[in-house]
């Protein structure tokens, strides 16, 4: 028989060992539990915004090595016009161990280096033009990868198991896009009120799989860019009134008469 033990704290109650254990269980360790075998990355919130001279990060959560850490404020960091990409991150510490705690410290910094190193967590990229105004808001699902004065979180990583995937809010901001098509087919229907449904990051297994049915052809890399190169090509097809396996076949003849 398993005993389950809710801590009830008022104020004329001793706060108790037991109850300080029950508290551990259900905070601490139900989340180890529930994001074990979890890649890093953005678990929820963190959303950007900007001002004319910083980014700020909103209030969210990450994972890092299977363990959760709160953003309880938001934070910022000041930019500036380059005209080169910048990237907008967090680094992460190594664990710091001491006789009650095990911690981190998770620094936002602003860098022009591409590479993530061990404990970097890309949030944003950018490329701001002299005089020009960095926006965080989208027209549509390709403004997402304007290249000038705009942030573009495509390549951020979001957690999920095994390994890191693409924002919820890009690929919602797909599914809305194509469910503006009255001639949708049953299949992308379905997905997208799929996606719609999720509160949680999509695994890139089921993003691959739609989109390697859909375009009936398979992907050469699964980046979080090729997720949306890709989707960024049914939709296109789609809005044109496409069919992507008649696309296919005309790809093939158009390439078997350049050879």
């Amino acid at each position: 028989m398993i005993l389950q033990a809710f801590p009830i704290f008022t104020e004329s109650h001793i706060l108790r060992k037991e109850m300080l254990e029950a508290l551990s269980d259900y905070g601490i360790l139900y989340h180890q539990y529930f994001y074990k075998g979890y890649a890093n990355g953005i678990v929820t919130g963190c959303e950007l915004t900007t001002t004319k001279e910083a980014i700020i990060v909103n209030p969210g959560v990450l994972c890092c090595q299977e363990k959760l850490y709160l953003i309880k404020e938001p934070m910022s960091v000041e930019y500036e016009a380059t005209d080169v990409t910048s990237i907008v991150k967090f680094q992460f510490s190594d664990e710091i161990v001491t006789e009650n705690f095990l911690s981190r410290e998770i620094e936002l910094l602003i860098t022009s280096e591409e590479k993530m190193l061990k404990g970097d967590m890309e949030l944003c990229r950018f490329k701001l033009q002299r005089g020009a105004k960095l926006r965080y808001e989208y027209q549509d699902f390709d403004d997402r990868n304007t290249e000038y004065d705009t942030l573009n979180t495509i390549y951020a990583p979001y957690a999920a198991r095994e390994r890191a995937t693409i924002s919820l809010h890009i690929v919602q901001a797909f599914a809305k896009e194509m469910l503006r098509n009255e001639k949708l087919s049953e299949f992308d229907s379905m997905f997208c009120i799929q996606v719609l449904n999720q509160t949680q990051a999509m695994g890139k297994e089921a993003l691959i799989a739609y989109i390697q049915q859909r375009l009936q052809s398979k992907m050469k890399a699964d980046t979080n860019f090729d997720i949306y190169k890709n989707l960024s090509l049914i939709l296109g097809e789609t809005k044109h009134g496409r069919d992507s396996t008649v696309s296919k076949q005309k790809r093939n003849q158009w390439k078997i008469k350049i050879d």
